[in-house]
Parts: C-alpha cells; sequence; structure tokens
C-alpha cells in the first residue's frame, strides 16, 4: 500500500511538471492559486505588440464550470512566464532526469523564452466525482507565432521515454493529438506516465484563432480523446462569445 501511495505521489509530480510546460494546471495539486504577480511594465509593452487582449480580458474568457468540475482555485491572469513561474515549471522539469530533455516539452507548448511576456490567463478545474482535472490557459500572441507553436511535432525519437524521479523510474509514452474537425489550426499531445503499477494519462491540445490562443488539458485515469474534443469545443465557444 505505501508502495502504491508513492507511486501515485512521484506519478503526479511527473505529469504535473510535463502538463505545466503549457502553463496548464494539472495532477498532483499543480493548480494555479490566485491571481499572478501584475506583468511589468517592459513585459506589458512587448505583449501588446504582441497580441490583441491582455491578461484580464483573457480571463474574462475562461472556463467557469465543465460538466460538474468547478474551480479549484480562482482564475490567474498575467503572463505566460509568471504563470509557469508560478506553478515552479523550471524546479518541476529539473527534477525529472532523462537524455532526451527536449523530448519533454516536445509537441505544441508554451515553453519559448520569446512567450514569457506575452499576456495569458489560466484555470484549473477539477471533478472530484469522475476524478479528473481540466486546465486551460488562453493567451494572445500574433497569429504566426501561435502557428508555428500548433505545428511542433513530436519526433519519433520521442514517442517512448524512460525517465527517472527522485531515483523511481518512470516511463512516459507520447502521441500526437489531430482534431481537424474542431478547427483548422489545432494540434495536441497524448501522454501516458507510467510508475510501477500505476498509470495517469494526460491529454493536451492548442488552438488558435487570429487573435487569441489557447490550451486545454485533461488529466485522470479515464480520460479519452472524445472528452477532449468536447471540452476544448467548449473552451472556444467560451472564450468566442466573450473576445470575439
Amino acid at each position: 500500500m505505501h508502495m502504491k501511495l508513492r507511486d501515485r505521489a512521484r506519478l503526479a509530480t511527473v505529469t504535473a511538471g510535463i502538463l505545466a510546460a503549457s502553463a496548464c494546471g494539472g495532477a498532483g495539486g499543480t493548480a494555479v492559486q490566485g491571481t499572478s504577480p501584475p506583468a511589468t511594465p517592459a513585459a506589458n509593452t512587448n505583449a501588446a505588440h504582441a497580441g490583441t487582449y491582455d491578461a484580464n480580458n483573457l480571463k474574462r474568457g475562461l472556463l467557469t464550470t465543465y460538466g460538474t468540475a468547478r474551480p479549484a482555485a480562482p482564475a490567474s491572469a498575467g503572463t505566460v512566464g509568471a504563470l509557469q513561474d508560478q506553478l515552479g515549471l523550471a524546479a518541476q522539469l529539473k527534477s525529472i532526469k532523462t537524455r532526451k530533455r527536449a523530448c519533454l516539452t516536445a509537441g505544441p507548448n508554451l515553453t519559448s523564452a520569446r512567450l514569457r511576456p506575452v499576456p495569458a490567463s489560466a484555470v484549473t478545474l477539477t471533478d472530484a466525482k469522475k476524478g479528473y482535472t481540466l486546465g486551460e490557459v488562453l493567451f494572445s500572441a500574433d497569429v504566426n507565432s501561435m502557428r508555428a507553436l500548433i505545428a511542433r511535432r513530436i519526433p519519433a525519437s520521442c514517442r517512448h521515454l524512460t525517465t527517472h524521479v527522485n531515483g523511481r523510474t518512470v516511463r512516459l509514452a507520447l502521441r500526437p493529438i489531430r482534431m481537424p474537425q474542431v478547427a483548422r489550426t489545432v494540434n495536441g499531445v497524448a501522454m501516458t506516465v507510467v510508475v510501477g503499477k500505476q498509470a495517469q494519462k494526460s491529454l493536451n491540445v492548442m488552438w488558435a484563432t487570429r487573435k487569441y490562443g489557447g490550451t486545454v488539458s485533461l488529466s485522470g485515469p479515464r480520460v479519452n480523446r472524445a472528452m477532449l474534443r468536447h471540452a476544448t469545443v467548449m473552451a472556444m465557444r467560451t472564450a468566442h462569445r466573450t473576445l470575439a
């Protein structure tokens, strides 16, 4: 029993670290807590040239509920960099030991240093009854940058990874997610994390319009692509009603 509890803790740490790469809240208590510190004036200036909306505009476009899932904490608003720092992205990724470090952030995500000053907002919703966590981020950058992010592929060498966290072997499997029926500009990553006999799944997708983009992640033992598709559609509709 104690080994299973430790496995779950390590599994949650790894999953959370990679979910944080897209600035999303995820498993293992990485929900974005409250409002991020305000961006610096320089960051605001750079962000203003990068996109159409500021962080507070984006915050109003986030999901407030999803089915029976409710916010784990108030939504945050700031910059991509501030959200990632609040989640402890650098420390979480550093704790994952692997020879293929670039694979930890393969596929579409918000880890590019150029995106740190970009305005963003994020929320984490949890459904205790159904046992899953939903993370959403909205950000506003120039459309070419957003399309380039979404087009990032998972190299074949990254499909299967063996990593080590606190001396424990952790296996990762990464697969691309395509949703052409949802939007023209959309792409994602399906990840399975296995520690011992414990497995955790997370599904992550990034999408964009001409003025803003978003990421949606689902994490839990029973999440599937149909759930992700529905959550992504709902997130896009909610943002469109507020931001279009």
